[in-house]
C-alpha cells in the first residue's frame, strides 16, 4: 500500500506488519497507545517483506 499526503491507515490489533520509508523520510505519524509503556515491538522474524519490492524499488518503477 502506497501512503501518500493526507491519508490514515489502521492496522489492527495484533496484526503482522512492516514498513517502508525509503531512503529519505519525510513523514509525520500519529500513534495512539493503550498501554502506558506505549508500543512494544513483536518481531516475527518473518522474511515476507524482503519479497516485495522496497518503497525505491516501488517508486522507481512508477517512472519507468
Amino acid at each position: 500500500m502506497l501512503c501518500e499526503r493526507g491519508d490514515l491507515i489502521s492496522v489492527p490489533a495484533n496484526t503482522p506488519h512492516w514498513f517502508d520509508m525509503g531512503d529519505a523520510p519525510n513523514f509525520k505519524t500519529i500513534r495512539f497507545f493503550t498501554r502506558a509503556d506505549g508500543w512494544v515491538a513483536q518481531f516475527t522474524g518473518s522474511a515476507i517483506a524482503e519479497t516485495f519490492p522496497s518503497f525505491n524499488e516501488y517508486m522507481a518503477s512508477l517512472h519507468d
